[in-house]
């Protein structure tokens, strides 16, 4: 289990705060911070949800965004894409929209970058506030238990990543977990990047077919590789990735 470093020993030991209650306090901390960014994006100029008008709306926003910055556009796509992750803003949408102005290529590209960008964020903020409570809550479980989770960090992050991607309260999650800043990084973008490719380049597509539902559109040959997807990536990385 990690832990405390000297700069966050030294930090509660100069706050007075008693190491008790440091943990809980963080996290109730970290719950009102993820609470504030949920209200902040609501001001943003468009929905969440898989809409035809959501789905218009976030790519009118992210074209005009991308002329605003002229040359410079794939650079805004990048930030909004930091601050999206942050906001909780679904980052599916985001890909599709993105793929929708750029096509797949570039949109992987940015992707990547921007993904990459946010899970230090995400590791930072879990980290630093989130941490020592779960871990306090972890050991209460039995032994066996508590060994199994705190010391395959890196192979949760990679296996819920592989089979959810960036369902934003498991970004927040997973950043509290007991793993090196590098594990967490290099799991959420290694099993990131399929989903990233698979939606870059069918998600505009599939995303049509949900709008227009059509009949039969639940099984139609994009549908169905993006849902399975993930499943079949996880059952391959245990087969393949030698246990712990």
């Amino acid at each position: 289990m990690r832990k405390p470093s000297p700069t966050e020993s030294a930090v509660e030991a100069g706050t007075g705060m008693n190491p008790r209650w440091s943990g809980p306090i963080r996290f109730l901390t970290l719950m009102a911070v993820i609470a504030g960014l949920a209200l902040l994006s609501r001001s943003l100029p468009f929905e969440f949800g898989f809409s035809r008008d959501g789905l218009r709306e976030l790519v009118d926003f992210l074209r005009a965004q991308s002329r605003e910055w002229g040359v410079l556009g794939p650079v805004a796509i990048v930030v909004f894409g930091v601050a999206g992750v942050l906001l909780n803003v679904p980052t599916v949408l985001v890909l599709i929209a993105v793929s929708l102005i750029y096509g797949p290529v570039i949109t992987i590209v940015l992707t990547v970058v921007y993904w990459t960008i946010a899970c230090y964020g995400l590791y930072f903020i879990g980290q630093r506030l989130g941490q020592a409570f779960v871990a306090r809550c972890f050991s209460l479980l039995p032994k066996q238990a508590a060994e199994r989770i705190n010391g395959n960090g890196f192979r949760t992050v990679l296996y819920l990543r592989l089979m959810m991607f960036a369902v934003p309260p498991l970004n927040w999650a997973l950043a509290t977990l007991d793993v090196s800043r590098e594990g967490y990084v290099l799991a959420s973008v290694v099993g990131g990047l399929p989903h990233i490719i698979l939606w870059s380049v069918l998600g505009p597509r599939a995303i049509q077919r949900m709008l227009d539902a059509q009949p039969g559109w639940w099984h139609a040959p994009e549908i169905l590789v993006l849902a399975l997807s993930g499943m079949v990536m996880t059952a391959l990385v245990r087969r393949l990735l030698p246990p712990a």
